[in-house]
């Protein structure tokens, strides 16, 4: 048993080590010379390290996630009672509030329709022709070859 807890130290020792050189962008082959290991056993390291990682970000996300739908509970209880103690709507909205927000976070509302727009942000899109696309592409860039006439390049 010792023998396995040593060496799963030196397997954590490694991987702190290959962490912290990978963090600074140090290329993977030279890692591996300077700790003495294979590229393949940095490799590993770095695959499981990159997962542990993501899988902390998402644990991370949903915890903090817990504490505000928490905290925008608290809020939407206190107005309830606010509201039922005075009837001032001022409560009533914090509550309605507190309720979108909740349903953002939860995903409950549906997304927003984007429409896509001219860059003055006034007029619907319009699908340009091959060449109106060509064209006003031209005009972004500065060409001056105005002779090709379709999307390809053909003249």
């Amino acid at each position: 048993m010792i023998v396995g807890k040593r060496k799963v130290l030196k397997r954590a020792e490694r991987q702190a080590q290959v962490a912290a050189l990978y963090k600074k962008s140090m290329p993977m082959t030279d890692i591996a010379k300077k700790l003495g290991c294979s590229s393949k056993t940095v490799s590993r390291d770095i695959v499981e390290m990159t997962e542990t990682w993501r899988d902390q970000g998402i644990e991370d996300i949903k915890q903090a996630k817990i504490k505000i739908l928490v905290q925008l509970e608290d809020i939407n209880f206190q107005a309830a009672i606010e509201y039922a103690a005075s009837k001032d709507s001022v409560f009533l909205l914090r509550r309605i509030q507190a309720i979108e927000r909740i349903s953002n976070i939860l995903g409950i509302n549906a997304p927003d329709k984007l429409a896509l727009t001219d860059p003055s942000g006034e007029n619907p899109y319009q699908n340009l022709s091959d060449e109106e696309l060509i064209s006003k592409v031209s005009s972004i860039i500065g060409s001056t070859d105005g002779s090709r006439s379709s999307a390809n390049g053909a003249k």
